[in-house]
């Protein structure tokens, strides 16, 4: 197995440890879909602007690629996973605000929760 396809392989399994199509990576990573296929697939080499741009919306260190996990346990939650399906059902960018602003309340309330 060549690098490239090491590589490839390593960002293709986080992205779906965080239920990201390939198409929404792109998007937060602000690089083209085609391109993140590509690199995906062992065809394209990422330049280190676009590894890096992956590396911050995937949350790894640029310095372990080697180290990378299969999987990532925060991905791995059940109610991350069920806050990823409420959100993605938004219709349009208020929807998925006020989900998101619903679901930080959630979250500020259970904190508040544990500490009694």
């Amino acid at each position: 197995m060549n690098a490239e396809n090491k590589l490839g392989k390593k960002i293709r399994e986080l992205r779906k440890s965080f239920g990201y199509t390939q198409q929404y990576l792109a998007e937060l990573a602000d690089i083209d879909d085609k391109h993140l296929s590509k690199i995906e697939n062992g065809i394209h080499l990422p330049t280190y602007i676009t590894l890096k741009k992956l590396s911050e919306v995937l949350c790894f260190n640029l310095q372990d690629m080697d180290s990378i996990s299969k999987k990532n346990p925060i991905a791995d939650n059940p109610i991350f996973q069920k806050s990823l399906k409420i959100l993605s059902t938004s219709k349009n960018d208020t929807e998925l605000q006020n989900y998101y602003d619903i679901l930080k309340l959630a979250q500020k309330l259970m904190n508040d929760n544990s500490k009694i």
